[in-house]
């Protein structure tokens, strides 16, 4: 890691960064450890039932005779999945109907392509056999029902998207939510992401490193919580930071087994320098005015991925602002010991969420 002391600054706000920054590093001690936000539910009398919906597998080893079976079978079986695939995720534009003969062409000469065939060569050597999964899915999901009792327990469908969509949740045919898993965004080092559109932002490297098989339970729950969060409470900063600190401690309570370099996206180093820079962070925010800051473009500097956050030492990751936000909701709920995690999502009102927190950073 470049030492902060051959940095070069160019603003007074990143050189009163700098100075907060150097006194908060004076005794450093951090580790990427395992959270323990508090003690866990005892969920395990809850009862669990789900289903894998192995759509790759189904149609990728399906041969030409057995392929219209197959579709049609998708098809009847689960309508919902049949219809967003087809039209949404791979953009079959014409008629979807396995009775169509040039649909099946088309279909069958898209999961002949070079290829996808070799992606899903790829993504067999990993996910072929998905019982591994299933320990901390089913604990996963009986959190869900200890904190959400009226929710679904969703079904749980794998396919090849042509990097189309890593994860996503749906309402399937029996109105109920699903959640579907685009096996070819976990891939690890399997594949050379950004080599596939070296333009495009999606498959830059701070994002792609975490394609693997460590962040899949992570990934296969973001859109949900996400649903669940709906919009942000309002367009400042603050209201951005404190609704994605309710997706990150959401997270975090339904996957309490992932650990915080997980939970955050961010390298051993990157959470370091986080959990070390507490307070530079927060000065730097406040002295930017971040909190009631309305730009749209201001904001994302520090809440969106980014390689790091724009005026702040390199050894920063992006979404410094979000790690921040979480830190907040964690304190408020700690000290809200009666509030449920309904209460927590119904409260819009990001100013009161901050002020009774009582979260001050923490100074090393």
């Amino acid at each position: 890691m470049k030492s902060l002391f051959h940095l070069t600054f160019s603003s007074p706000h990143i050189a009163l960064f700098y100075f907060l920054l150097t006194l908060s590093l004076l005794n450093v001690t951090t580790s990427c450890k395992f959270k323990e936000l508090d003690k866990n539910p005892d969920t395990s009398s809850i009862a669990v039932q789900y289903e894998w919906i192995r759509t790759e597998q189904e149609l990728w080893q399906s041969d030409s005779f057995l392929l219209v079976k197959k579709l049609f079978d998708l098809k009847l079986k689960h309508p919902a999945f049949y219809e967003l695939y087809m039209k949404q995720i791979i953009a079959f534009r014409d008629s979807i109907n396995p009775n169509s003969a040039q649909f099946v062409s088309n279909f069958k000469s898209f999961i002949q392509d070079s290829i996808n065939q070799e992606i899903y060569n790829l993504s067999q050597t990993l996910y072929n056999d998905l019982s591994f999964l299933d320990p901390d899915l089913k604990a996963s999901i009986q959190n869900l029902k200890y904190y959400f009792p009226e929710s679904d327990i969703p079904d749980f469908y794998t396919l090849l998207s042509e990097f189309g969509v890593g994860s996503f949740v749906f309402t399937d045919e029996k109105g109920k939510d699903a959640i579907g898993i685009g096996l070819d965004f976990f891939l690890g080092q399997k594949i050379n992401y950004s080599s596939l559109d070296p333009k495009n932002p999606s498959f830059s490297n701070y994002l792609t490193r975490c394609f693997n098989q460590d962040h899949l339970l992570r990934k296969i729950w973001e859109p949900w919580v996400e649903d669940k969060l709906s919009s942000p409470s309002g367009e400042t900063g603050l209201d951005i930071m404190i609704h994605r600190g309710k997706k990150l401690y959401l997270l975090s309570k339904l996957c309490p087994m992932l650990p915080d370099t997980v939970l955050h996206e961010y390298t051993p180093t990157q959470l370091d320098w986080c959990k070390s820079s507490e307070s530079a962070i927060w000065s730097f925010l406040l002295d930017q005015n971040f909190l009631y800051q309305n730009e749209p473009n201001k904001i994302r500097k520090y809440t969106d991925p980014a390689p790091r956050s724009q005026g702040m030492p390199e050894e920063s990751p992006g979404r410094t602002a979000e790690y921040i936000g979480f830190q907040i909701v964690k304190s408020y709920m700690d000290k809200n010991s009666s509030m449920t995690m309904q209460d927590l999502l119904k409260n819009n009102n990001s100013q009161e969420i901050l002020e009774q927190s009582k979260w001050k950073p923490k100074s090393n």
